[in-house]
C-alpha cells in the first residue's frame, strides 16, 4: 500500500504559492528519493532478518540482547550495528520527504490540505494492522499512520514553529530512551533473564499460534508506536525540511547543505553509534 509519494518518490514543480518550496526545486523527477527509498527497505531487512531468523521468532529482541563478551557477539554487534536505527531512520525520513511533496502539490492545484491524504493515513493503518497481525509485531506502518495525523497539520507552518515541535519532541524522545535504558539495567533485561517471555510458539507452534499471540498481545507489543512516534515526528519534519533546503538538489546549494550532513554524521554520529554499540547490553535502546 505505500506508494511512490508516501516515502518521496514524486516529481516536484515549482510554486509561487505561499508556503511552498523554495524556489530552486525542479519539475523533474527527483530520482535519488527511489534510490534512497530501496536502500531504505533492504536496510530495513538487515535490521530485522535478526528476529525473522531466530527460533523463538521476534519476542526475541526482549529475553537476548547481544553483548560484545565474545567473538561470535562482537561480531554480531558490529553486523547488527550497521544497520539498526539507520536505515529505518531513512526510511521515516523519506515519508516526510513523501508528505511535504504531497503538501506541494496540494498547494499547486489549489486543493484544501490535508484532504485526502486523511484517507491515505487510514489505509496506511489498516495496512500496518493487518501486517502486524499476519506477519510481524514490530510493525512500523501504525507508528507512521498516527505520525501523520499529526504532521500533516505542522508541515505548512512557519518555521519557528516546526523548530519548535522538533526540539519538543526530539526532547521527549530522549527522555523516553533514558527511562528504557534504566529499565533495561534495573530489570536485567538485556542480560538474559527472560524479558517478556520466550515465545516458543515460534518453535513448536504453528502459523495460527503465531497470530493468536499477536492478538493476545496486541497491547503489549503495539506500545512500542508511543514510544516511536516522538522520534518518527522529528524525523517526518526533518524530511520535509531537508527537501525545501535543497538537500535532494544536484546544485551547489545541495552540495554544500550534504556536505555538512555528512561532517555531522560521520564525524559525530558514527563514532557515537560505534562506543554505545559495544557498550553492552545496557545501551541497547539507545
Amino acid at each position: 500500500m505505500t506508494t511512490e509519494s508516501d516515502t518521496g518518490a514524486a516529481a516536484v514543480h515549482p510554486s509561487k504559492e505561499k508556503g511552498s518550496a523554495p524556489s530552486g526545486t525542479t519539475s523533474r523527477r527527483i530520482e535519488v528519493l527511489d534510490i534512497l527509498r530501496g536502500v531504505a527497505i533492504i536496510g530495513t531487512l538487515g535490521t530485522n532478518v535478526w528476529l525473522f531468523t531466530h527460533p523463538l521468532g521476534p519476542p526475541s529482541l526482549f529475553f537476548r540482547m547481544p553483548s560484545p563478551d565474545s567473538l561470535s557477539g562482537t561480531v554480531e554487534v558490529a553486523l547488527r550495528s550497521l544497520s539498526n536505527g539507520k536505515f529505518l531512520a531513512l526510511l521515516t525520513i523519506l515519508f516526510g520527504v513523501g508528505l511535504e511533496l504531497q503538501y506541494q502539490s496540494a498547494l499547486r492545484r489549489g486543493r484544501n490540505w490535508p484532504g485526502w491524504y486523511l484517507w491515505r493515513a487510514a489505509l496506511l493503518f489498516v495496512e500496518g494492522a493487518l501486517h502486524f497481525i499476519l506477519v510481524f509485531e514490530f510493525d512500523a506502518l501504525i507508528g507512521y499512520a498516527f505520525t501523520s495525523l499529526i504532521v500533516v497539520y505542522l508541515v505548512g507552518r512557519s518555521d519557528r514553529c516546526v523548530r519548535a515541535w522538533i526540539i519538543a519532541m526530539g526532547a521527549l524522545h530522549l527522555l523516553l530512551v533514558a527511562a528504557l535504558s534504566y529499565a533495561v539495567v534495573a530489570t536485567g533485561t538485556g542480560s538474559g533473564s527472560g524479558g517478556l517471555g520466550r515465545a516458543d510458539v515460534y518453535a513448536v507452534g504453528s502459523y495460527s499460534d503465531q497470530i493468536a499471540l499477536r492478538l493476545n498481545r496486541f497491547l503489549l507489543y503495539r506500545i512500542e508506536a508511543l514510544f516511536v512516534i516522538p522520534m518518527a515526528i522529528v524525523l517526518f519534519l526533518l524530511g520535509s525540511r531537508l527537501l525545501r533546503a535543497g538537500a535532494f538538489e544536484n546544485s551547489e546549494r545541495g552540495a554544500r547543505l550534504r556536505r555538512r550532513l555528512m561532517v555531522v554524521g560521520l564525524g559525530i554520529g558514527a563514532p557515537l553509534n560505534v562506543l554505545t554499540a559495544f557498550g553492552g547490553p545496557g545501551w541497547f535502546v539507545v
